[in-house]
């Protein structure tokens, strides 16, 4: 089976994401196929999470095509393994991101920030990120988002949540 990887090698980081979602901008699917698993370092052991499919429509829009949750756990590097009935069909151009409930009082994916302190590997490792005031109780899969109507803060971070896709000639 070919994977196609997308996103940072997860690793602790000093900071935890936000509970808002979190688009990671820079890093797009090249190739069509099925996502198979989620890598991810947790730093916030009892908040559930959503990790995300997004598709770029016109303008600053964007579609949740689907997501995951990956429960609680413990603080550590972390795998989910996702059920063929669970996977998430994916598309050229795609991206990932995560999202939280509103009442969960932080993020749990380990983050680090341009100007916090990273070891030097991480140099070059950063991506462009946009962060945005919505969380898991207004979204469903299929819905729309447009940044133009949302606050939403433009961001450079290393995020540690890798996607896993079994890649497919078609879809």
């Amino acid at each position: 089976m070919k994977l196609q990887k997308l996103g940072r090698q997860p690793r602790d980081l000093p900071e935890t994401s936000s509970n808002k979602l979190v688009l990671l901008l820079s890093e797009k699917f090249e190739l069509p196929g099925a996502l198979v698993r989620w890598d991810y370092y947790r730093k916030q052991p009892i908040v559930p999470l959503y990790a995300s499919v997004w598709r770029k429509l016109e303008g600053n829009k964007f579609q949740l095509v689907d997501y995951n949750e990956l429960t609680p756990g413990v603080i550590d590097f972390q795998t989910k393994e996702i059920e063929e009935e669970e996977q998430i069909e994916v598309q050229s151009g795609d991206i990932i991101g995560v999202f939280y409930s509103r009442y969960s009082i932080s993020g749990a994916v380990a983050m680090a920030t341009e100007k916090g302190d990273v070891s030097k590997d991480d140099n070059g490792n950063f991506n462009e990120v946009v962060e945005v005031g919505i969380y898991e109780e207004d979204l469903s899969p299929g819905d729309v988002i447009d940044l133009d109507d949302l606050p939403h803060t433009f961001l450079n971070v290393a995020l540690a949540l890798q996607a896993n896709i079994r890649v497919c000639e078609k879809i």
